[in-house]
């Protein structure tokens, strides 16, 4: 007769079978869906690679006209582009496809572009490419004076840097500042005999701005003033001033007075 040790012995050990079994089976069942999801990526990213070499964004761009190779990405399809994104991050540990939410929004987060404040003046001020549209708006090259020839940096020079010749409407010229309404739009000669229209300035009297109660330099758009006290080379009272290159750039800067990429070279071929 078995002890009574004995039989408690082989109660607990017929027990503790379906746990052992149960415990096997799920480390079984683990393992095949980890092989399963692994298979099921590597099929995917398998099927996929081959597709690249079909579709028309890997093995077109020969036959597309680009001899660089690098260049197939020009002409991907916005879908395909997505894919190979995701192939790239996943296809090296076979994951399954798997949505990336929290990327794309990282992506247009970092991809954020901050208006330009002088595009305003842009849309306002294009229609000056034609001086007389300017002059039916009431912009005038002066009379007489420096002021109605060609600036340049240095004084009585035809070479860069310069400004240009000036079309200034005075009835602007007070102590207020409109970006879209500048006092002055500034011209450069071309070969041709005639302007292209390069820059806008903004003047303001200091007198009239002083006058106003102000005690800064007047802004626009966070930039300040310059100013040029009398008596100065172009023969007029204290003023602030500040130049705006947006239809020729700068390399010097957008609101520095004087552009090196502008000259008066021409500027004899335009009536005196």
């Amino acid at each position: 007769m078995a002890s009574a040790f004995t039989r408690t012995a082989a109660a607990l050990a017929v027990a503790t079978l379906p746990l052992i079994a149960g415990a096997a089976g799920a480390q079984a069942g683990g393992d095949y869906q980890r092989d399963h999801d692994r298979d099921k990526g590597r099929d995917y990213c398998r099927d996929h690679q081959r597709d690249d070499h079909k579709g028309d964004y890997k093995g077109d761009y020969k036959r597309a006209g680009y001899d660089d190779p690098k260049a197939h990405m020009t002409i991907a399809r916005y879908g395909e582009d997505k894919k190979k994104d995701w192939r790239d991050d996943n296809c090296q540990t076979h994951k399954p496809p798997q949505h990336h939410h929290k990327r794309h929004h990282h992506h247009k987060r970092h991809h954020h572009v901050k208006a330009d404040p002088w595009n305003e003046v842009r849309t306002a001020t294009a229609k000056y490419f034609s001086v007389a549209t300017a002059e039916r708006d009431g912009y005038a090259r002066p009379a007489s004076g420096p002021l109605r020839g060609c600036i340049a940096k240095v004084v009585g020079s035809t070479a860069a840097p310069a400004m240009g010749f000036h079309w200034i409407n005075m009835k602007l010229v007070d102590a207020t500042v409109e970006a879209t309404k500048p006092e002055a739009l500034v011209y450069e000669p071309n070969k041709d005999g005639k302007l292209d229209f390069v820059a806008v300035e903004y003047v303001v009297p200091k007198a009239a701005w002083d006058a106003a109660g102000n005690t800064s330099a007047p802004k626009l758009f966070g930039v300040e003033f310059m100013l040029t006290t009398a008596p100065n080379r172009y023969e007029i009272p204290a003023f602030y001033s500040l130049h705006a290159w947006i239809w020729k750039s700068n390399p010097d800067g957008i609101n520095e007075p004087f552009n090196p990429r502008v000259s008066c070279q021409y500027a004899s071929l335009l009536p005196k």
